[in-house]
């Protein structure tokens, strides 16, 4: 705690993080967002995109979409890719705000660029949909398939899917029956489902 009482922000949000999880001290909320601000008003993103997370979910604040907004816009600014990911999350669902595809989009592929599975995934379903963009199950087949090769059972069932009915990519059983196991040894339900009736 040396290094962040002395003012360094990457302790300060180390501090604040322990804080958060109950890491070697009592668990307390209030206390975290304490050093947490202290590293966020030093522009540490971590920081920042943390007090955006306590103010989306609530955590030991009243919840506000409008003051996770703000955070997640400041982390997001400095390139911090789950900060760019949150505020498509938050567009796409209208939390503190009108519902906005064309948002989410932007924030999700700036994720999406720096490796963010999650929005890589999203970006699949908005082109699955048409949602804030035209219907195109091809890009939709890049996104999930890129968010699947990372791991994620959600997009790795949705490649399986694609595979299964010929959209976006060719009509493979094999290669659709592949995923769906990589996505059920994942824990996607829907993937056993699907394996159990074919």
């Amino acid at each position: 705690a040396g290094a962040a009482q002395a003012g360094e922000a990457q302790a300060q949000y180390q501090v604040g993080y322990m804080y958060q999880l109950g890491q070697g001290v009592t668990a307390d909320p209030a206390t975290a967002l304490q050093w947490y601000r202290k590293s966020a008003d030093q522009n540490f993103a971590n920081a920042q995109g943390q007090i955006g997370y306590l103010y989306q979910y609530g955590v030991g604040v009243p919840q506000d979409y409008t003051a996770a907004t703000h955070w997640y816009g400041l982390a997001a600014a400095q390139g911090f890719k789950t900060a760019q990911f949150q505020l498509g999350y938050l567009a796409q669902h209208g939390f503190g705000t009108a519902k906005n595809y064309e948002t989410a989009l932007h924030w999700y592929r700036l994720a999406a660029q720096q490796g963010s599975a999650p929005a890589q995934n999203q970006l699949g379903y908005l082109y699955q949909m048409g949602y804030g963009v035209r219907m195109n199950y091809t890009d939709a087949f890049r996104w999930y398939k890129a968010a699947a090769d990372q791991g994620l059972a959600t997009a790795q069932y949705s490649v399986g899917r694609l595979y299964d009915s010929g959209l976006g990519v060719a009509h493979d059983t094999a290669a659709a029956r592949d995923w769906m196991g990589r996505a059920a040894a994942g824990g996607n339900a829907e993937a056993r489902a699907w394996l159990a009736a074919h």
